[in-house]
């Protein structure tokens, strides 16, 4: 039987934000870097990935009984007691790795931001006080963590959403100009280097089943949070990676440390730069929370 409503905090927008949040992390704000020599494999390598994110989360969508329970119950339930210990054990590993290097990235941000020139004692004490603020407000409430989830899709989804809509505006304008794509042959190890690189971003679909009994009416909020987010996820990212390519020629990209923030700046100008920083740091915090 599930808990009370009043014992159950996550409603549906806070599911579906813990899910975008978890997998919309810092990687994909660099991770066109990597894909640009590979020019249009990298395209096929979102949508194969992001087919396989969606096939997962349909079948973990039919794992799921509704009870609200987490990834152990429901693995537990189906193939027994000690495969579905090890999944959440190396889940639990996995997490205190993830949000190690999540906080780290967060850090480093801020002490860049400040202009400091010694920046390692205070990478490590910036990396410490978002680690306490988000244990913190997990801590307070449960729904505090997800308020803060909320927000910080709400912030994080900004620079890749402009992307796309300044792409669009080009396109419509008829102002966009032929960039250069890398001449990388389409074949299958180019396609398979793409494939495992656009992997990880893709990860985190299943976060809407962690927050044991804490999600309201879990039969009907889980599904849609891991299967409309994942949906939401695979579509920003093919748009916002597609659409940089109509900026910058794959070159530009590919020598890019930050390629949607040097995007924007060229069409906006160098203040964007700051603020996509100052997103990315967001973006981090919100994946950590997750």
């Amino acid at each position: 039987m599930n808990r009370p409503e009043r014992e159950q905090p996550l409603g549906l927008l806070m599911s579906l934000s813990l899910v975008i949040g978890t997998m919309i992390g810092g990687g994909i704000y660099v991770l066109p870097t990597s894909l640009a020599p590979l020019g249009w494999n990298a395209t096929l390598g979102w949508l194969i990935c992001g087919a396989g994110a969606l096939c997962l989360a349909a079948s973990f969508r039919f794992l799921v009984d509704g009870t609200g329970e987490g990834i152990q119950h429901n693995i537990e339930r189906v193939i027994g007691e000690i495969p579905g210990f090890l999944a959440i054990f190396a889940y639990f590993a996995a997490g205190f790795t993830s949000i190690a290097a999540l906080v780290i990235a967060g850090g480093s941000i801020i002490v860049n931001l400040t202009g400091v020139e010694d920046g390692d004692f205070y990478g490590v004490a910036a990396s410490l006080a978002l680690l306490a603020l988000i244990t913190g407000v997990n801590l307070f409430s449960t729904r505090s963590a997800g308020r803060l989830q909320v927000a910080s899709v709400a912030i994080k989804v900004v620079p890749l959403l402009l992307v796309v809509v300044t792409v669009a505006g080009l396109l419509l304008a008829g102002s966009v100009e032929t960039k250069a794509v890398a001449s990388a042959p389409i074949n299958f190890d180019n396609i398979a280097a793409a494939v495992a690189l656009t992997l990880f971003p893709l990860l985190g679909f299943e976060a809407a089943t962690i927050p044991v009994n804490k999600i309201r009416n879990p039969r009907r909020n889980i599904p849609i949070a891991m299967i409309g987010g994942t949906i939401f996820v695979v579509v920003l990212y093919l748009l916002a990676t597609t659409g940089l390519m109509v900026i910058m020629s794959s070159n530009e990209i590919a020598q890019s440390s930050s390629p949607v923030s040097d995007a924007l700046t060229m069409v906006y100008g160098p203040v964007l730069g700051t603020v996509v920083a100052l997103c990315i740091m967001v973006s981090v915090t919100g994946c950590a929370n997750g």
